[in-house]
């Protein structure tokens, strides 16, 4: 359960960073670490779809395989190998479904950090989260994020290339410190997606 319930918050993005916006100002050059997270929100902002594979590891070293597709805004559907277990959002709330279970646990999108990347317009600036951490370290960059309101709950450490600006992967840390690894395996971007894949169904018996 830990290993599912960890994915729900693995798309959430963003930084808290001020940059200079009144034009009549005297234009103050953008510091290395403002350039580089314009890129990244920039990289963000120009994925409309995304599919790929990825591979999960627990706080336990324990590999876990999947599939993820996006589709913005507010669309995401993730499955695991080997297992039935749905975790989607479908616009409006980020749901968790075990069919063995016949159990269906709901989220709204709002108190989950995934609105931010699923949303038409990604801000760094956004408001309800705080950066914690920023790490530069050659050609990837480590961002550690936590949502304001509920800074206890769990951390996310992102890595992008820097290069390219893409996702690379995400660490997820609840409160309990028990650590979630994600990591995008062959992602392809703005191809085209059946809307009706978002549509939850509970599986006939």
């Amino acid at each position: 359960m830990r290993k599912i319930l960890a994915a729900m918050v693995i798309l959430g993005l963003g930084v808290a960073v001020s940059l200079p916006t009144n034009a009549d100002a005297e234009a103050v050059p953008l510091t290395k670490k403002e350039r580089t997270l314009a890129k990244l929100e920039k990289s963000i902002n120009s994925v409309k779809t995304m599919q790929a594979k990825i591979v999960q590891t627990t706080n336990r070293g324990d590999d876990v395989f999947g599939s993820l597709l996006v589709s913005k805004p507010n669309k995401m559907l993730l499955n695991y190998e080997n297992s039935d277990t749905v975790l989607m959002a479908d616009g409006y709330n980020i749901i968790f479904y075990e069919p063995s279970l016949d159990q269906v646990s709901y989220i709204g999108l709002e108190d989950s950090p995934a609105f931010l990347v699923l949303s038409q317009d990604f801000s760094f600036a956004d408001e309800r989260l705080d950066m914690l951490d920023y790490w530069d370290e050659g050609s990837e960059v480590y961002i550690t994020l936590a949502m304001k309101k509920d800074p206890l709950a769990g951390r996310i450490s992102l890595v992008f290339d820097k290069k390219s600006g893409e996702l690379k992967g995400w660490t997820l840390k609840d409160a309990k410190n028990n650590r979630t690894r994600i990591m995008l395996v062959e992602p392809k971007y703005n191809v085209a997606v059946d809307d009706s894949l978002f549509e939850f169904k509970k599986k006939e018996k």
